[in-house]
């Protein structure tokens, strides 16, 4: 009998398997207690590895240090047993995928990546961080819209200057009156939500097209600081992808003209589909682009993406919302953006 937990545990509940089998939810290790472990290892009493089946992937719980000890020392098979405490195994799937990017696609990796052995300094600060950036993650997934005024890669890339604020509907509320009065301006905005579920079928019209970048957008907004040079920035951005860049095209005069621009991103880390720019030229609103554009951006979307998100401002008399209503676009949030002097 061996004690795992405070639990006497018979040596037959524990299976040995093969370490390039095991998935790591870790993909740093402390060479501190590496080390510290070497003084204390007696394999009789050692703690089996923790460890659950996620999908195709027979995850590591906990251990990853004695699990590295192990295969440091020449063993080929970790003593495992079956992960019996209920985790967040969201939050694991996301390591999980972490591992897996970072190249840790099996527990001898942990071993042979220069990288994943690292000092107790380093292992405190960076691995704290990650696991808060996980629960950030797994918190924004959860309700996108009400987590945040900004899609997550803005949201932990851009620093708000000191004159701006940011207040959802609710803190808004409970501002009093001359706390209002102090700003000097204040913009409302709407953000809602497509879980990507169900996609209305809107089939372009016929002598139309669809197309990748070109500044139209220019045109359709005269005010926008969004040039050549602006968009070519864009594209640079960790979030870009050209697929979600596309134009309507229509033919007038045997020509292909564009009538309408969509821009969108796509944050792989939170698989979150962004759209940010809905433009249609003047002459050609109330025909139905608007809807064409929504719907061909969210089909793209559905092939990576797990949900999309749209803000756009509450006194826009073009009232964009409607739009975005009508193509299954869900949620109430208000965010208030305040600017003081």
């Amino acid at each position: 009998m061996i004690l795992i937990r405070g639990i006497r545990m018979d040596k037959n509940e524990i299976i040995w398997i093969v370490a390039g089998k095991l998935q790591p939810s870790q993909f740093y290790i402390n060479e501190e207690k590496l080390i510290l472990l070497e003084k204390e290892f007696n394999i009789d009493i050692f703690e089996p590895i923790p460890i659950k089946r996620l999908g195709q992937d027979m995850v590591m719980t906990d251990g990853h240090t004695r699990t590295t000890y192990l295969i440091q020392n020449g063993y080929k098979c970790i003593p495992t047993i079956e992960e019996s405490d209920i985790l967040d195994w969201e939050a694991y799937i996301i390591n999980v995928n972490d591992c897996k990017e970072r190249g840790v696609k099996s527990a001898l990796d942990l071993l042979d990546l220069l990288d994943c052995i690292v000092t107790n300094d380093f292992f405190r600060l960076n691995w704290d961080n990650y696991c808060n950036d996980v629960h950030n993650r797994l918190s924004y997934i959860k309700n996108p819209c009400d987590y945040s005024a900004l899609p997550y890669w803005k949201e932990t890339t851009i620093t708000i200057p000191d004159n701006i604020k940011v207040y959802h509907e609710i803190e808004w509320n409970r501002l009093c009156a001359n706390t209002k009065k102090g700003f000097v301006k204040v913009d409302k905005f709407f953000r809602i939500k497509h879980n990507l579920e169900k996609i209305d079928n809107q089939d372009i019209p016929e002598k139309c097209r669809y197309r990748t970048i070109d500044p139209i957008i220019q045109i359709c907004y005269s005010n926008t600081d969004l040039r050549g040079d602006k968009l070519k920035e864009y594209t640079k951005s960790d979030v870009y992808n050209n697929e979600l860049w596309i134009f309507i095209d229509k033919m007038n005069n045997g020509i292909y003209m564009p009538v309408a621009f969509g821009i969108a991103d796509f944050d792989s880390l939170v698989k979150e589909g962004i759209l940010e720019w809905i433009q249609v030229l003047p002459e050609y609103r109330g025909k139905g682009f608007g809807k064409f554009l929504v719907a061909e951006l969210l089909r793209r979307m559905k092939e990576k993406a797990k949900f999309a998100t749209v803000s756009g401002d509450c006194n826009n008399i073009s009232n964009p919302i409607n739009l975005y209503r009508k193509m299954g676009f869900i949620g109430d949030s208000i965010w208030y953006i305040a600017y003081e002097n």
